[in-house]
Formats: structure tokens, sequence, C-alpha cells
């Protein structure tokens, strides 16, 4: 014959006042418990090991949800997701990149010269990357992108082979090669179209402006007509952004990321005149980009049970902790520099809001590059995988007061044959309890 016990447990009345570890609470509960029959026999029937308040508090929320501070303090975390701020996202060149205005060469230009029985010009162009944020762009290390001819066109008199227009990029190098692409026009009416891949290549700006050589090369002497005009860009292969690797320079001030998010806090549900003495709304950031960024919190409310909103104040240095600045990694080899905050009674009205007992937190996180009055990098970079990890926490350590507030388990055993010529029983529990709890306990058989 199988039965089962059923035991639970009801803490009330200050779990939270003394839960911290102490010498007078040491936080250890059950030590054993024991089924005894009668003075000639006796079983143990369960046994539970020592338990502190965080262990016990993990078997009911969860590990995620409990913590202790150095000094032994408990706390309850309620944990947002992580938001991640993506450079692949945050700061996007489009694509394409056109060269304009598209350009022209003509018999009566100047600079035409004759050596060696051919006619030659170079012209070279100035160019502005079209960035329109305040950047101050000093190279761009591409993965890979496509050099794009979108119209050649030629009406020089010319047949035959060794006529070409040769495109160069000074400052488009592989190593110290430059980029450089020769067109080879085989007629009087001559046109086409190219499209080239340009693989890890890194084109260096100077006010972010880069320059073009276009050589014209033909057989004979001077020409006295004729006309070539070109029109060309960078392209992506695949997407609608150029894919770069790494940006070195200024990025300018720009927002880069805006979320707005609700935490549902359910601590509350349960519990009935619950008070914290220092809640907390932690702020944690960890920034790969090499710069320094701006994230800043705004409207940060709590909603009561009744519907009623309470806005949060941050007052720490006169509201200037409402924005945290980060610190940023000095090389593309180093990890994310993590920076943190926390709102507390010390800086804010969080406590006003948190013991309101709310059951959500809302709040706006914006992120802005470069943020004025920041420290400027001797060489500020971003890579395409280059990220700014946030994340918010609401604490309650365990310091304050509380009419009642439940946990409950329920413990199982199989006595088995023990009844077989028993005439009667008797239960005893043995609990020795060092939480300043009550608790109430049922068996149901």
């Amino acid at each position: 014959m199988k039965n089962i016990l059923s035991v639970s447990l009801l803490l009330v009345s200050g779990l939270l006042y003394f839960s911290c570890i102490t010498k007078e609470y040491d936080l250890k509960k059950t030590e054993n418990a024991k089924l005894v029959f009668d003075p000639m026999i006796g079983a143990p029937l369960l046994y539970t090991s020592n338990m502190t308040v965080d262990q016990t508090l993990m078997r009911y929320l969860g590990k995620e949800k409990v913590g202790v501070f150095d000094d032994g303090l408990v706390f309850l975390r309620y944990k947002n997701v992580s938001m991640n701020v993506n450079a692949s996202s945050a700061v996007t060149i489009p694509s394409p990149v056109p060269f304009l205005p598209s350009q022209t060469i003509a018999f009566s230009d100047a600079g035409w010269g004759y050596s060696g029985g051919k006619s030659s010009i170079t012209k070279t162009v100035a160019y502005t990357f079209p960035f329109v944020n305040g950047e101050d762009i000093d190279s761009i290390v591409f993965n890979s992108i496509l050099h794009n001819i979108t119209n050649l066109a030629s009406n020089f008199p010319v047949s035959g082979s060794g006529n070409t227009l040769t495109i160069t990029f000074p400052s488009l190098l592989k190593g110290t090669t430059p980029y450089s692409y020769v067109v080879n026009i085989t007629s009087g009416s001559f046109s086409t179209t190219k499209s080239n891949p340009v693989v890890d290549y890194t084109l260096r700006l100077t006010s972010n402006q880069f320059n073009i050589q276009y050589t014209l090369s033909l057989n004979g002497s001077l020409p006295t007509s004729g006309t070539l005009t070109i029109s060309h860009e960078f392209g992506s292969l695949s997407t609608s952004y150029l894919d770069y690797k790494t940006i070195y320079g200024n990025v300018g001030q720009r927002t880069i990321f805006t979320s707005t998010q609700s935490l549902p806090v359910n601590l509350f549900d349960d519990a009935q005149g619950m008070v914290f003495e220092d809640p907390q709304v932690q702020m944690s950031v960890k920034n790969g980009f090499g710069f320094p960024i701006g994230i800043s919190i705004s409207n940060l409310t709590a909603t009561s049970s009744t519907g009623t909103t309470i806005p949060v104040s941050i007052t720490g240095n006169g509201g200037a902790d409402s924005t945290l600045v980060l610190g940023y990694p000095a090389t593309i080899n180093d990890t994310g520099v993590v920076t943190s905050r926390i709102f507390s009674k010390d800086n804010s009205n969080i406590r006003t809001a948190l013991n309101s007992q709310p059951r959500q937190m809302t709040y706006t996180i914006r992120a802005k590059t470069n943020p004025a009055g920041a420290p400027a990098p001797s060489k500020p970079f971003m890579k395409s995988d280059s990220k700014a990890e946030i994340n918010m926490d609401i604490l309650f350590p365990l310091w304050g007061s509380c009419t009642k507030y439940g946990v409950n388990d329920v413990f199982g055993f199989d006595y088995g044959e023990l009844f077989g010529n028993a005439t009667g029983i008797e239960f005893k529990i043995w609990i020795n309890n060092g939480l300043p709890a009550g608790g109430k306990l049922t068996m149901i058989f």
C-alpha cells in the first residue's frame, strides 16, 4: 500500500527584514524529519539538508532571479532581455556610392601629350564620400565590394588594340598596391559596362575625399576629334549596403539605437505589505565600439497594481546620471569595455516607485555616438561586428518588511509495507528553523 505525505511551508512575517546572513540568523532551515512508529520501531522517512535563504528562494524562483551581495545580503533580480546595438545596422554605407559628376575626356582638353607613337592625357578628380552625420573618416577597410562601370562611351576615331582607359584609385590599396582597372577601346563607336570585384582593399580618405585618376592612351598622333564619357560607382555584391570590415575615424554624432521596453514584475503578486529599503535599477553596458557612446534612459515609470503610473526622476549629478557615457576599447584587438550605473534611493526616487508594488516597469533607452563632453580616442574605429550590449536589471535587496509572502514545497514519501501489522502510527517532525519567519505544515494522505 502506498500513500503520499505532502508537506507545505508558508513563510510569513518579516522574511525580508532579517534576510541577510548574520550571526543571529544563519539562514539554515530543516535539519531532518523522522517517522517513529513506537518505542520499538522507528524509521526516518524524509531528510532535507540545510538550506540558506538564497538556496530556498532559488528553489522556487529559479537561480537566475536570486543573488547574494558580498556582504551576504540576498537580493531578487528581474532581468530584462539584453539589447544589442550592432554596427552593421547602426552605421551603414548605402550602396551604391556613385562617383559624381560623371567624367568626360575630350580631344580639346588641356593636358594631352604625345610620346613614342602614343597620345595620352591624365585627369585627376577628387570625390567626396557621401557621409551626412558630421563624420571625418580616415579609412574604410572593405571586405568585398564591386567597382561598377555603369556606362562608358567613346567616339574617338580608333581601331585595333592598344587604345585604353586606365582608371586608378591611388588611395584604394591592397597592402601598398593601388587598385587599377583597364578598359580596352576597340572602335570609334565604343560602349561598355563592367563590374569588377574589389576584395580586401582599404580606402584612405583625406577630409572624407579620395582621388581617381583617368588616363586615356590612344595610338597615333594627337586626336583632332572625339569624346569619352564614363559613369561608375562602388556597389555591393549582394545587399543594399557596402560590406566593410572596419572604419577608422570619427563617425560623428548620431543616434544609433532607440527602444522602449516594458518589464513585468510579478514579485508582489502573492505578497502583502511588502516594502524595500533600497530597491535598485542597474544598467550595465559592454561597448565594443572604439569610441564613446552615450546611453540615456528616459521615461522610466512604474505602473502600480491600480494602474497608477509613477515617474522615476533621476536626480544624481543634477540629472546627468540619466546618461551613461561608455568607455571603449583602445584597439581593434581589445575586448569590449563594461560600464555600469545603479539607480537607487541615493540618486533617484526609485524607492518610492518600486514600493508602490508595481506590476510593470517601462523605460526608453537611446544610444548616441560621441556624446558632447566625452573624451575623444586617438584613433577611433568601428568594426562591422562591433556592438554595445545593454542589460537592465531591477534588484530587490531583501532589506525591508513584509506582512505576508508565501513559498511552499511538497515532499512525498512511500511507507510501503510498513502498515502490514501496524495498529497505529505516530508522525514526528523535527525542523530546525533559523529563518525569521513562521510556517504552516499540512499533511495530506
